[in-house]
């Protein structure tokens, strides 16, 4: 019963949340950064810069995957390979559905792309100064337009890249959003847990990439690019020709698995023979020989059976047309 009423709270706090007004949602997130600027972003520096080095290193390693780079480059040669093998495709139903895959490799371009570069444009207008310098001008300290990078870590921009590659990602496929926004977090966090961002450098980060995608997939709603509008709120379109195409998505001369195979080990077994190229022994039960005795008896009630003279054409007529 307390958990009925529990989820039945939190599914109201949700719903009043969802239907506030953006310039409320924002005046409250900015409430909370400025939170943070003045009270949690020196503790947390004095905290992380107690840890243990391993700790560090390990968030050294994992921080890598907040660059934009990587998602860019694959995005991007997504598409043009998408679009131009779409174009060449010969039946409807395969140039539609490769298109289609297209289309979700370009949402995840814009989106990564758009906050990416209102991030930077924030880092360089703002031009709050890094951990690195908090000792000397302490984490209030700001140049606007400075083109230092020591003055740009406001907001952060792989916590940014991040949070937008992950919200692209649940919104594509929804039952994977749990575990993406899970890494998302740890990656953000990576970043003031080094001293490279304040952590509500990270904040903002995170807030920029999931509302800008948000405000993203609401302008492909009104153009009904990739989603569209249903009783249920936005929606992704073509769900059916992305099943149907599932299969034809690659251009006909990609190989197949088996084919694959052939191709990389030659000598594997085949399916339906034995590894020294015979065929396999059969599972079924072998017929048994039929003995002299078995075949005496058989032609004996051959022999006994009487047998019926067959009746010819004529007495049948007769005996139809008789009344």
């Amino acid at each position: 019963m307390q958990d009925r009423s529990g989820g039945q709270t939190f599914s109201g706090i949700r719903q009043s949340v969802a239907a506030m007004p953006m310039r409320d949602k924002a005046i409250i997130v900015g409430s909370l950064i400025a939170f943070g600027m003045f009270f949690l972003d020196p503790l947390v520096l004095h905290w992380a810069r107690e840890l243990d080095p391993n700790v560090r290193h390990i968030f050294w390693t994992i921080t890598d995957v907040g660059k934009s780079g990587w998602v860019l480059i694959l995005s991007g040669t997504a598409v043009l390979a998408f679009v131009a093998l779409g174009y060449r495709a010969n039946h409807k139903r395969l140039r539609i559905g490769r298109l289609y895959a297209g289309q979700i490799a370009a949402f995840i371009f814009l989106s990564v792309a758009t906050t990416g570069l209102f991030a930077a444009f924030c880092k360089l207008a703002i031009g709050r100064a890094r951990p690195r310098l908090y000792d000397e001008v302490g984490s209030f300290h700001f140049s606007p337009f400075a083109f230092d990078a020591d003055v740009a870590s406001f907001p952060s921009g792989h916590a940014t890249t991040t949070f937008a590659l992950a919200t692209a990602l649940a919104l594509l496929w929804p039952r994977f959003a749990v575990p993406l926004f899970t890494a998302a977090v740890w990656i953000a966090a990576s970043r003031f847990l080094m001293g490279a961002h304040y952590v509500s450098d990270v904040v903002a980060g995170a807030f920029v990439g999931t509302v800008g995608t948000l405000l993203l997939r609401e302008l492909m709603c009104e153009h009904r690019t990739l989603f569209k509008r249903s009783d249920g709120g936005p929606c992704l379109r073509g769900r059916r020709v992305a099943s149907r195409s599932r299969g034809s998505l690659l251009p006909q001369w990609a190989l197949s698995p088996s084919e694959w195979l052939d191709r990389v080990a030659p000598e594997r077994t085949a399916l339906g023979q034995s590894p020294d190229g015979s065929s396999p022994p059969s599972l079924e039960k072998p017929a048994e020989p039929r003995s002299e005795k078995s075949e005496s008896d058989m032609g004996a009630r051959l022999q006994c059976r009487p047998m019926i003279p067959p009746q010819s054409q004529s007495h049948r007529l007769h005996t139809v047309s008789t009344p």
